[in-house]
């Protein structure tokens, strides 16, 4: 996606059915068809809505235990740790699901629900593609009381690609969230062009915000920079891993996403890769690599200016 107009300028699927066919016609795209958890990548909308509400600085200190028990409910980090000494952005850097909801203990369901639903998720991406999911988002009435933590963390509602994809950019574009299109123009038979009207523009968070949360964010895609690179861009992301049902409805199978932008410092693309089952499991293993390609096209299409050097990350560690 174009961070600075909304275009979409590829939505790729692995299915192969030849352009203009029967088989193509009676098969909608699955980046727009399927919904899936989004997992970790949530954390960007739940660390916006910490910054934007004031409940929280991206400098605040936090120790964070490996597994912390709320209201009865147990949650825990995806690998064992002993106490760590976080700042808000180290917690997102080191996606932790026990970070999260500590800092979040003033932040209301209702705030959750509204950061949520401004940043998309459970609406249509008005293009109206054939076989478009809204994805699923529950009311705050109808969260039990381990979901209206979950969801702090990307668990318990669900989005499709073109979602997420606009959640990334929104932070890209200075916290104004853009009104996607797919069409650039219609030539009609007689020849003449009609160029669809450029969507609404909405504000979400401030550009202060927007700037801490992408600095989070590219203190994340740091840690992936062996194995997720573009030679001369400065890269920020979020990862994402999520169990889903397989064909016996028990949570047997993973996706896995890596959702980003590229430069970080001038952000032009967002881009999302979500691979289903992949072998290694973790985003930014296994999609992280392809972003880094697509990345790299990007870059020399474009023909986009390198990136300056960091001097601007926000500590992670205290």
């Amino acid at each position: 996606q174009d961070i600075q107009t909304g275009e979409i300028l590829a939505l790729e699927d692995t299915d192969e059915y030849q352009a203009g066919s029967d088989q193509a016609k009676l098969n909608a795209s699955r980046a727009v068809s399927e919904s899936f958890e989004p997992g970790s990548v949530g954390k960007v909308i739940t660390m916006s809505g910490l910054l934007q509400t004031g409940l929280h600085k991206a400098t605040d200190k936090f120790t964070v235990p490996y597994s912390y028990t709320k209201d009865g409910q147990e949650y825990h980090d995806s690998s064992a740790h002993g106490d760590e000494h976080w700042t808000l952005a180290g917690i997102i850097k080191n996606s932790s699901n026990v970070g999260v909801v500590m800092a979040s203990s003033q932040y209301t369901k209702k705030q959750r629900y509204e950061y949520l639903t401004k940043f998309g998720i459970g609406q249509s991406s008005g293009m109206s593609i054939p076989g478009e999911s809204r994805g699923q988002l529950g009311t705050p009435e109808s969260w039990d009381g381990r979901t209206s933590n979950t969801i702090l963390f990307g668990q318990g509602y669900s989005v499709n690609a073109l979602q997420l994809t606009n959640v990334v950019a929104t932070i890209g574009n200075k916290g104004v969230r853009k009104q996607q299109s797919l069409i650039k123009s219609v030539t009609h038979a007689d020849g003449t062009v009609e160029t669809p009207q450029e969507g609404s523009s909405t504000r979400v968070i401030d550009e202060s915000v927007a700037d801490q949360v992408k600095n989070a964010m590219e203190s994340v895609a740091e840690g992936y920079s062996k194995v997720v690179n573009v030679k001369g861009y400065r890269i920020a992301a979020k990862t994402g891993t999520a169990e889903v049902a397989g064909s016996d409805g028990r949570l047997t199978l993973i996706v896995a996403d890596f959702a980003g932008m590229i430069p970080a410092d001038n952000p032009r693309f967002a881009i999302t890769v979500i691979m289903k089952d992949p072998q290694g499991t973790y985003g930014g293993m296994t999609a992280g690599p392809v972003f880094a390609k697509i990345g790299e096209f990007l870059m020399q299409k474009y023909n986009v200016p390198t990136s300056s050097p960091r001097n601007d990350a926000i500590a992670v560690d205290w």
